[in-house]
């Protein structure tokens, strides 16, 4: 008897876990803990990056900001990068993500996604020695592209000719330009924009770009509560007018495609 009843409890323990994982809810434990964990990036301005003064700064960071406050709870900023970013989301190291990220299908098969906060598309930035204005004239070239980016997997579909060499950050990247270790680098527009607007002419972007992207703020799978107060936490900054003020103030222009809002 006392064995069997030793069963029966070892059983409902394990049915009570199993019940609890399944019924877990990311937005409450963020409420009982008093702080959301929120990745950014720290080498990708001006959406995350360490300003002149040491610290964080940039578009995501001061999203992230918003929707903390949103939530009514503190914020801890934790750095990710296009490689770690999805495993860090998934091993609870943080929270949330908001850190220039595309949403594509296959990302979205392994985390959740809010409604669109920015809208961007890959680009080609090159030096202004290398006479090419279109991209099918990196057939054969060297293009360096940031490891866990879409860059990669996109630009090989345009050109697939292409020599693509992977680098662990953007640091990396520009380094291996400015040396003429590689022909170009393609990312995001607007980082390829400010990049030759800090070169002198150095370097330049191709107008061509080579595809849409819209930037997502990623959670972990199935936690549809967290997931509506982030979309409500988007809208919100549109309608308040914090969107356009912060738009403008990394942007230096107005939007021209605002978040989604709803009735």
């Amino acid at each position: 008897m006392y064995r069997f009843s030793k069963s029966i409890l070892f059983l409902f323990f394990i049915i009570s876990s199993f019940y609890t994982t399944l019924n877990a809810d990311k937005l409450q434990d963020i409420k009982n803990k008093g702080y959301v964990t929120i990745g950014v990036k720290e080498d990708f301005e001006p959406f995350g990056f360490i300003n002149k003064n040491g610290k964080l700064d940039g578009f995501d960071h001061d999203l992230a900001r918003y929707i903390a406050s949103y939530l009514n709870v503190r914020l801890e900023l934790k750095i990710v990068n296009s490689k770690n970013r999805i495993l860090k989301l998934k091993n609870n190291e943080v929270d949330i993500v908001i850190a220039s990220m595309t949403h594509t299908i296959q990302r979205d098969k392994e985390v959740d996604y809010s409604i669109s906060y920015y809208f961007d598309g890959l680009s080609i930035l090159t030096t202004k020695y290398i006479k090419i204005n279109h991209h099918f004239g990196f057939n054969g070239k060297k293009v360096g592209v940031i490891r866990g980016s879409s860059a990669a997997k996109t630009f090989k579909q345009k050109v697939r000719k292409a020599q693509i060499i992977r680098f662990n950050n953007y640091k990396e990247a520009l380094d291996s330009i400015a040396v003429g270790k590689i022909d170009a680098i393609s990312t995001d527009s607007i980082w390829c924009k400010l990049q030759a607007k800090k070169s002198n002419g150095k370097l330049r972007v191709l107008k061509k770009l080579l595809s849409h992207e819209p930037y997502g703020i990623a959670i972990k799978e199935n936690e549809s509560n967290l997931l509506d107060q982030l979309n409500f936490a988007i809208q919100s900054s549109v309608n308040d007018g914090t969107y356009i003020e912060l738009y403008k103030k990394w942007f230096h222009e107005n939007p021209s495609i605002l978040p989604e809002t709803w009735e």
